[in-house]
Formats: C-alpha cells, sequence, structure tokens
C-alpha cells in the first residue's frame, strides 16, 4: 500500500522498512536505505542521486533524504553507504 501510494523511494516507505527491519531483526540499531542510483527508474519527481536513510533506535526513528549530485551510479550507492555509516556513528 505504501509503495503504490508514495512509490519505493520516498520518505514514508523508508520509515515503513527500518520499522518493519526492527520488527524481524530484534537488534538495537537498525538502518534502511532507498534510493534512484541509475541508469532508469528515474522521474522529474524523483531524480537519480535521490537517496533516503532511515535509522531506528530503541523508540526512535529519523529519516534523512539527500541528493548525492554525480550521475553515476557506483558514486550514489558508495556515498549512500558512506553517509549510512556517518549517521550511525552520531545516532549512537
Amino acid at each position: 500500500k505504501i509503495i503504490k501510494k508514495y512509490g519505493s523511494v520516498s520518505k514514508e516507505c523508508c520509515n515503513s522498512m527500518v520499522v518493519n527491519l526492527s520488527r524481524m531483526s530484534k537488534a538495537k540499531l537498525n538502518i534502511a536505505i532507498t534510493g534512484i542510483a541509475g541508469p532508469l527508474g528515474f522521474t522529474k519527481q524523483k531524480p537519480i542521486g535521490l537517496v533516503y536513510i532511515g535509522l531506528k533506535k530503541k523508540n526512535k526513528i529519523k529519516i534523512f533524504k539527500y541528493f548525492f549530485k554525480n550521475k553515476s551510479r557506483k558514486y550514489i550507492r558508495n556515498s549512500s553507504v558512506k553517509k549510512s555509516l556517518e549517521l550511525i556513528e552520531n545516532f549512537i
């Protein structure tokens, strides 16, 4: 329902991903990433480089939105992972 309403690359989808992951994993810290790394799947409203990163620790959830301007798929994926690790470090 969330994907149909908001799309798979959205704040709402990222939130749902991290919440459901925490239910399944029982981990103390959970992270979810959704984005468009290209070369396909983009729109004017959701361009290549748009990434949402969600973190959940106990009952605290934060969703971050980023736009990595370099259009390289590898760059976007690497930047998403790097940013995720930075967020985890600051979130703990």
